[in-house]
């Protein structure tokens, strides 16, 4: 079995390019990605870590997301990251680019430093979002952009307590340059808000995650929770997950993903995903 595990947060289908790639100091991984909720919106995701040399990795990723509703959006994801381990500690800087339907988009600088050790893990999480909104109105004569900042700092760890049990958690809170709540084009970035697809990475006031892995041998289970809060009206989603990992083949596992998302603007939701990796030497 070849395991992934986030370190951070991305959107659920780009856990590959979050975590490490645990025994692939001289190999790759390939990983792709689909994802459907029952609002009809869906994501399509693709990602590789590969060893660049013998303590450090390269990642790189790609998804798109569409909300699947009446009127709705599509989002674009890109990301590159580079981690190497100077042992217990190391460090992973990254930029990321994302924007949804040509009205909403940002550039995002990530850098982590984390301890690691044969039992644990604890990261110190940084992020730099500037943003860019494109504002268009009848009462306008041409659109207008505005300019805003989100500086973002988290916490994640995880913790084996046995052979075949593990417990992660963690969390981004971001402080905005300005207060999005009281800007006169609130009402045009609601529709941030209308899924979990596009809420998961725009504008967050915060993230966070917990749960539980269990180990069968090459196999593995695992439930958490997880929340997030728009910084553009405070609304909420609260999330419940259970994931199957198991190999597909000698070179490939494949992981599936059943998700519960009680919203405040979106109601009610189901979240499935399936997720495959396929990994060899160099």
């Amino acid at each position: 079995m070849f395991s992934f595990k986030a370190c951070g947060w991305r959107p659920a289908a780009l856990l590959l390019a979050c975590g490490t790639a645990q025994g692939a100091n001289d190999g790759f991984v390939v990983g792709l990605g689909a994802e459907l909720d029952s609002e009809d919106g869906r994501a399509l995701s693709a990602a590789l870590d590969i060893a660049a040399g013998s303590n450090t990795w390269l990642s790189v990723a790609v998804a798109h997301h569409s909300d699947g509703l009446a009127g709705g959006s599509e989002s674009r994801y890109a990301d590159i990251e580079v981690d190497h381990m100077f042992s217990p500690v190391g460090i992973r800087v990254g930029a990321a680019y994302w924007d949804n339907a040509e009205v909403l988009d940002s550039i995002d600088l990530t850098a982590s430093i984390y301890l690691r050790q044969d039992a644990w893990r604890l990261s110190v999480d940084l992020e730099r979002r500037d943003f860019d909104f494109t504002l268009q109105s009848p009462l306008l004569p041409e659109a207008r952009t505005i300019e805003f900042t989100a500086d973002g700092i988290g916490l994640a760890g995880r913790l084996r307590t046995g052979k075949r049990v593990s417990f992660f958690a963690g969390g981004m809170w971001y402080d905005y340059s300005r207060d999005v709540r009281l800007q006169q084009y609130i009402d045009s970035l609601r529709f941030l808000s209308r899924s979990r697809l596009t809420l998961m990475n725009s504008v967050l006031d915060e993230r966070w995650h917990a749960g539980m892995e269990i180990e069968f041998g090459l196999k593995a289970i695992d439930v958490g929770f997880s929340r997030w809060r728009t910084a553009v009206d405070q609304g909420q989603v609260d999330s419940i997950s259970l994931g199957f990992l198991t190999p597909l083949g000698k070179a490939s596992d494949i992981e599936f993903r059943l998700a519960f998302d009680d919203s405040a603007n979106y109601g009610n939701s189901t979240v499935f995903s399936v997720f495959g990796y396929f990994f060899g030497g160099l």
